[in-house]
């Protein structure tokens, strides 16, 4: 063998050194996909159905609302309301087809592509929906609480998984790539899986609008914690997923904190408005 003898290499010899990844990067498979998997169309479903009363609504009157069974109609600007739930179903709709595709259930053909036009959709989303708590906060001095700060996180550590989903996708880190997008995916399906179990637990309270309902959100965050825990896997390093575990057991604190503080957890107070405000 002479010193010309990589030109002797057969041909899928050289495809199996070029598809390696680099030194230090995760082998490009991950065991437990199907849990990954069902665990995001968990997310996304209960998000789906916190979020399909207010969009028959919609259907219907043209009109969003957090509440469409009690609450009186919003005071947010119309035209900010309508792109931002606009555009978060289409991500919610697309996220369903990027897990699918990653998981295997589909072809991953298109699961590179549709990555990109996810981070920028979504990154849109969560912006505006973050802008819609400043709004519906203000004054800010009167009524920025624990639900507001609730949402704020979560839309910021939304946009913070996802960019590091598609950050870890192009080291092929692929068992960080798939938390990062778990996690992506349980802080943007928060809002919409806590609306889902507000309005069967405020029904099993006895009718009771959801505005007035208190800690609804505290145990919507926790069963999240507790199905994002199960990703867990031991010996890996896993720092992203840490940090969103524990950003959950605080963000389930706060509103829990507020709750009992007013000996109100899971009760209704008809003289009391817990959707936005209050410590």
């Amino acid at each position: 063998i002479g010193p010309d003898s990589d030109i002797q290499m057969s041909s899928t010899a050289r495809q199996a050194l070029f598809v390696q990844p680099p030194e230090g990067s995760q082998a490009p498979e991950i065991t437990g996909k199907p849990r990954f998997g069902a665990a995001a169309m968990v997310f996304l479903g209960c998000s789906f159905a916190g979020f399909f009363p207010a969009t028959v609504y919609f259907a219907q009157v043209g009109v969003w609302k957090l509440d469409p069974f009690y609450m009186s109609m919003p005071s947010l600007p119309s035209s900010m309301l309508n792109m931002h739930s606009c555009v978060a179903w289409g991500w919610s709709l697309g996220a369903v087809w990027q897990v699918a595709m990653g998981v295997g259930w589909l072809p991953k053909k298109q699961h590179r592509t549709l990555g990109y036009v996810l981070l920028a959709v979504g990154c849109l989303a969560f912006a505006s929906g973050a802008a819609l708590v400043l709004v519906s906060a203000s004054p800010l001095s009167e009524s920025f609480g624990a639900i507001a700060t609730d949402h704020i996180t979560a839309s910021c550590l939304a946009i913070c998984n996802l960019l590091f989903a598609v950050s870890y996708a192009r080291q092929q880190k692929y068992l960080n790539h798939a938390q990062a997008a778990l996690m992506c995916i349980a802080w943007a399906s928060y809002p919409g899986a806590s609306r889902l179990l507000g309005f069967l637990l405020s029904y099993a309270a006895g009718s009771c609008p959801l505005i007035f309902f208190s800690g609804w959100e505290a145990l919507t965050v926790t069963l999240i914690l507790g199905m994002s825990a199960l990703t867990w896997r031991v010996g890996k390093q896993q720092t992203l997923l840490l940090v969103n575990l524990l950003a959950f057991v605080l963000v389930a604190a706060n509103d829990a904190t507020r709750a009992l503080r007013r000996n109100e957890f899971l009760r209704c107070s008809h003289h009391t408005e817990q959707i936005w405000h209050l410590w």
